[in-house]
């Protein structure tokens, strides 16, 4: 499951929408991919606000 996490994640920024709705985005990660994507989520809050 988390192979398929990073491209499905990737896909949705690639439209730069407004609002992104995520359920469990870091589900079936390993540590390491689980701290990139809430990282990458901290850093996308931060230019939105």
């Amino acid at each position: 499951m988390g192979t398929k996490q990073h491209p499905g994640l990737a896909m949705t920024l690639l439209g730069d929408p407004r609002l992104i709705l995520l359920d469990e985005p870091t589900d079936g990660l390993d540590p390491a991919g689980m701290a990139k994507v809430q990282q990458l989520i901290m850093i996308l809050a931060r230019q939105e606000g």
